[in-house]
């Protein structure tokens, strides 16, 4: 399983919610890691639909970066699609 993901789940765990957000950084002052060690971190638990980010002050002409990244919500387990 990804680190982040652990970590999420030790920490932050969501129990009977559906997900719980996290301020990414929250994440960094907790762990340490960088918001580009994040940012690589959450790619694949993304994709598995384990978690999700949201962004601050994205628009239509600026993609979604690790430095407007401002939460991650690790869905319950019994929302993951895998």
């Amino acid at each position: 399983m990804n680190k982040l993901v652990e970590y999420l789940e030790t920490h932050h765990e969501p129990y009977g919610d559906a997900c719980i957000h996290v301020r990414v950084e929250t994440i960094i002052k907790e762990t340490g890691w960088t918001r580009k060690e994040i940012w690589e971190l959450a790619k694949e638990p993304e994709e598995k639909h384990q978690l999700t980010r949201s962004y601050r002050g994205v628009d239509w002409s600026e993609l979604p970066s690790a430095e407007n990244m401002y939460t991650i919500c690790l869905w319950n387990r019994i929302y993951w699609k895998t």
